[in-house]
């Protein structure tokens, strides 16, 4: 009955992790597919907003035009006014002169000498040439007021497109400004998606880890930073996330065999835990070690530089010189944060 107890057991187990596996899959595939759709309404509404951008630039454009053009129309309507208060003014002047013509002409007698008929034929000569300017001065205002007409139609038709093409780039800039606004909120969703989705295929691939484990030794390190925000798995080995400065400790009991710098990579340290394992931390650091210095699990070792943004240490396990699988030896029940 025990026996048979233990094996309902170990299939009850077997039965439970198959299926964790499987829903796990099933949600990074439906992540993926989710995130497929997020990038594609986040690439549509960029596109949207690019469409727009154009148009408004073109509409602005026109609208500039019809500006210059308006102030064109404005001059030109100013000039035909100032001329036909000249030519109204020279009109005036022609009508006090023929007056006075006038004037002159009912003042001769009857009785003309000869030269008084002279006279008399002048004046009619003066008023017959005065009219003709008189005549010529309101033709010329006549047709300025019929061109003056034809500009202030122009001018209210210009006015009509100019006030449509604001309204027009108003009315885009606030539809602009909604698609900026929600391609803002897609974008977020997209992000989030994305972190969700790294962050299940990290688990997946920590737990697929974890299973494949096969001796005890590899589950004995421990982070070698305290105080980090995140980590990210990398080709060889793990990135820990840091701000400001953070102790480096020993991630398991062993000699440093190597401490120095790394041209563009910052310092290095390298630690022999026996059996062939090594740990190399490389990074922006102090060390407070030497090479030949035996290390306990938990020791302090370094202090990372001061960091204003995020920074990274980078850790990796090699056996025989060969980089491992760093999930198969780190042991999340010692303090490992994932993303």
């Amino acid at each position: 009955m025990v026996l048979r107890a233990f094996v309902l057991l170990t299939i009850l187990i077997s039965n439970f992790s198959f299926a964790a596996k499987v829903r796990g899959k099933k949600l990074i595939s439906t992540l993926e597919k989710n995130l497929s759709v997020q990038k594609d309404k986040v690439s549509k509404l960029k596109a949207s907003i690019h469409t727009i951008e154009n148009e408004i630039g073109k509409k602005n454009s026109s609208y500039l035009r019809r500006l210059e053009q308006l102030k064109k129309l404005d001059g030109l309507k100013a000039e035909m006014k100032s001329e036909l208060i000249y030519n109204s003014n020279l009109a005036d002047d022609e009508v006090k002169r023929i007056n006075i013509i006038l004037a002159k002409l009912v003042g001769t007698s009857l009785s003309e000498n000869m030269e008084q008929v002279y006279e008399r034929a002048v004046l009619k000569d003066l008023i017959s040439v005065r009219l003709g300017k008189l005549n010529s001065y309101k033709n010329n205002n006549q047709n300025i007021q019929s061109e003056l007409s034809k500009v202030q139609n122009k001018i209210e038709m210009v006015r009509g497109i100019e006030q449509d093409l604001f309204s027009f780039i108003q009315n885009m800039e606030n539809r602009k400004g909604g698609l900026a606004r929600q391609y803002l909120r897609e974008l977020d969703q997209k992000d989030s998606l994305e972190k969700r989705l790294s962050k299940q295929k990290l688990e997946l691939a920590a737990k697929r880890m974890a299973r494949n484990r096969k001796t005890k030794q590899q589950k004995s390190f421990s982070a070698p930073i305290k105080g980090y925000s995140k980590y990210r798995l990398e080709k060889k080995g793990i990135s820990f996330f840091y701000k400001g400065t953070k102790p480096i400790l020993a991630s398991k009991s062993g000699t440093v065999v190597y401490s120095g710098k790394l041209a563009a990579y910052g310092q290095v340290l390298m630690v022999d835990h026996g059996d062939n394992i090594r740990s190399v931390l490389l990074g922006r650091f102090r060390t407070k070690v030497k090479k030949g210095e035996n290390l306990k699990e938990g020791q302090t070792i370094a202090f990372t530089n001061n960091a204003k943004k995020d920074d990274n240490l980078y850790f990796e396990i090699r056996k025989k010189n060969k980089a491992q699988k760093v999930l198969s030896y780190l042991d999340f029940s010692k303090d490992l944060v994932k993303i």
